[in-house]
């Protein structure tokens, strides 16, 4: 009989989860935006880029030469993930709203939940960030993300005719290769950020369950 867990198709779910995670991840973007302010300055533009911009046409835009090793971010990231005493505030907001999002893709013969960031797993890379300003107020950071060896531990259940099956697995992304397309723009006066792939990325996952199953009769 087929290993009951090989029904989690996160191949065609992870993508959701990872988009998902990295926009709560705010406290990221804040410390991108700081970083970014003092590399290229304010983000606002002068009085005669704006009278350029009325004469012109609406989809034209000024790009920001170079683009941002983003290491320092890096640095900063790796630190939160293997120097806090306890798992810090951003991540635990990643988690529930992963908890979320499952709740979204509706209820099937199995349920998952996600528990936490399996000790000892990689933090997301990120390189080669560049921007692009508009001129109808929209900022576009571009940059490519990697990710090998990060992992949660995810606690399943699944209902069969016998009863229900207990366990908890973990849920590991091997390989994660893509670009990061970041929308930021002003929509009555407030700022709204949409993080998006750029396209498909390229990305491989492995699913095993830790302990052996239990199972309950209902």
């Amino acid at each position: 009989m087929a290993e009951w867990y090989s029904n989690l198709n996160w191949e065609d779910h992870i993508l959701d989860f990872l988009l998902v995670g990295w926009i709560v991840g705010s406290a990221l973007l804040v410390v991108l935006a700081n970083g970014l302010s003092k590399i290229i300055g304010p983000l606002r533009i002068r009085a005669l880029d704006r009278k350029r911009a009325l004469s012109g046409s609406s989809s034209s835009s000024r790009a920001v030469t170079g683009t941002e090793s983003c290491q320092w971010l890096n640095n900063g990231i790796n630190w939160f993930f293997l120097n806090y005493y306890r798992q810090a505030d951003f991540i635990d907001a990643w988690i529930k709203q992963l908890n979320v999002e499952v709740k979204k893709l509706g209820k099937g013969p199995v349920q998952i939940k996600f528990e936490k960031v399996e000790s000892g797993s990689l933090p997301p890379k990120f390189s080669d960030f560049s921007s692009q300003i508009f001129q109808d107020d929209k900022f576009i950071l571009q940059g490519h993300v990697e990710s090998r060896d990060m992992a949660f531990v995810v606690f399943a259940s699944q209902t069969t005719h016998e009863g229900v099956k207990l366990t908890n697995c973990t849920a590991k992304i091997l390989r994660l290769k893509g670009k990061l397309r970041v929308l930021i723009e002003k929509v009555r006066g407030e700022a709204n950020v949409s993080i998006s792939f750029d396209g498909k990325p390229d990305i491989k996952t492995n699913v095993k369950p830790s302990n052996p199953f239990q199972f309950i009769n209902v």
